[in-house]
């Protein structure tokens, strides 16, 4: 068929409707590239795929298409060494588990029933090790938890004690009536990693510390008093350490997901198109 032909049929239509039953954008993407062929061994696997799925979709209660993300950005980084976000990495334990369910869902009944879906299916390759690496040290929306190593969480424990008796020592200070007159307001903030009190301009000699930051009016000053310098300090040191143990837990899960990139990424072009295979199943 010409371009024409695909006009006069509104086939991106078609393919459009179709895309919006797809559950990921890989099978999205899958349904709007599709094109008619005129091979008969095509057409007759194509038919047979939306057939199974037809099938699976009406007579089991859950199909595991969730949770497939577009990885192919973050699988070739970590293929050539680069460190991924704790974002990236999540997404990548999230799509590894449905890699994972997907392949075991087709179980051997089904290879009976579905022998078109589930010899595609057999072709994922499931990477428990990384999968279990990555939910033992990020949490689902992304953040590396406390406990990715007894290292990261004894500083984080730290991290916590040191800011309580900061944050204890200025809302002391901020509550003291001898103070409040010299400041905008009576709160504890943050300027450039180190905890502040906002001080009226014509008070900055009344209250010694180091200015950090000024209004755009230049009406307040944003003062780190002098009671808390050493503990603001004491609290960057531990801060520091504390990313750079990030910085290892994720180099290191980086690696694993490095490792396994290639066969990962050809997980993708198969969750891709069982994907779009239960996207036409649902939209027939």
């Amino acid at each position: 068929m010409n371009d024409k032909t695909f006009r006069v049929l509104e086939f991106d239509k078609i393919l459009a409707r179709l895309s919006t039953y797809a559950s990921s954008e890989l099978g999205k993407e899958l349904s709007l590239a599709l094109k008619p062929s005129i091979v008969r061994e095509e057409i007759n696997k194509w038919q047979a795929e939306t057939t199974e799925a037809r099938e699976l979709w009406q007579s089991v209660q859950r199909i595991p298409l969730g949770g497939i993300a577009d990885l192919r950005q973050p699988l070739k980084k970590a293929g050539i060494g680069s460190i991924l976000s704790p974002e990236e990495l999540a997404a990548i334990g999230e799509t590894f588990r449905a890699g994972r369910l997907m392949k075991d869902f087709f179980s051997e009944e089904k290879k009976q029933s579905s022998p078109v879906l589930a010899d595609l299916a057999a072709g994922l390759e499931a990477f428990p090790h990384v999968e279990q690496a990555i939910d033992r040290a990020i949490e689902p929306e992304g953040k590396v938890k406390d406990n990715a190593s007894p290292k990261l969480a004894k500083l984080r424990t730290q991290i916590r004690s040191l800011q309580n008796r900061v944050r204890d020592k200025l809302d002391a200070l901020v509550r003291g009536s001898e103070t409040q007159k010299y400041l905008q307001e009576a709160l504890v903030t943050l300027r450039n990693g180190r905890y502040v009190i906002p001080v009226k301009q014509e008070y900055k000699q009344a209250l010694p510390g180091i200015v950090h930051d000024q209004s755009a009016s230049g009406a307040t000053l944003f003062v780190e008093p002098m009671a808390v310098v050493e503990l603001n300090n004491q609290l960057r040191q531990v801060e520091a350490e504390e990313e750079q143990e990030v910085a290892r837990i994720l180099a290191a899960l980086s690696a694993l997901v490095g490792g396994v990139a290639t066969p990962a990424l050809a997980n993708l072009q198969i969750l891709a198109r069982l994907d779009l295979a239960f996207a036409k199943a649902r939209y027939s």
